[in-house]
């Protein structure tokens, strides 16, 4: 053989760090059963957003005014959480082939964790902006306030939350995609 020839594989070989394969796969796998997990933890939290719309409807709607609200509430949650799952489900069922193409995946997923807690935040304040039409339309027919605005008062902190996580994770993403291009740039010949 060209010594030449082997005087570059052992460089190569020398610059070149150690990949451990199934570190890889373990991690791989922990992550696309952390998807399905949440994705399915979507669906159920909607469903079951979706169902007390629904209870609320039948069961504790006083006008119709209440029970137009509560039919017009209903589908979002759960629409929300089948969006949700169909998005998260891209994530696990990807493979990625080299670094390019995983960077690719990586800079999606980032994309699409910035637009999943955006739609969280629409979706948050609009079920809040409903919960606080209630709450105006039963305290005008002078019905008991104060279950209102306790549950005003703890949606608030939730939608508080969501909009804080959408604000870090889009602050975030710039410095992440950044990184990626690093990695990309050292990938690339």
């Amino acid at each position: 053989m060209d010594p030449k020839l082997t005087q570059w594989q052992q460089q190569y070989q020398q610059q070149t760090p150690a990949v451990d394969v199934a570190a890889l796969v373990a991690h791989a796998q922990r992550q696309q059963r952390k998807e399905h997990g949440l994705a399915l933890l979507d669906v159920f939290a909607g469903l079951a957003v979706s169902l007390f719309c629904l209870i609320a409807l039948v069961f504790l709607a006083q006008s119709w005014q209440e029970q137009v609200l509560y039919a017009g509430l209903a589908p979002i949650p759960i629409g929300f959480g089948l969006w949700a799952y169909r998005l998260r489900k891209r994530h696990w069922q990807q493979q990625a082939l080299d670094v390019s193409h995983a960077t690719a995946l990586k800079r999606q997923q980032l994309y699409n964790q910035c637009r999943y807690w955006q739609v969280s935040a629409w979706g948050v304040g609009l079920l809040w902006a409903g919960l606080a039409l209630t709450a105006l339309i039963v305290t005008l027919g002078h019905g008991d306030v104060h279950p209102w605005a306790v549950s005003l008062a703890v949606n608030a902190v939730v939608l508080a939350f969501t909009v804080g996580r959408y604000r870090v994770v889009k602050a975030r993403l710039p410095l992440k995609l950044k990184a990626l291009d690093g990695i990309q740039s050292d990938a690339d010949p």
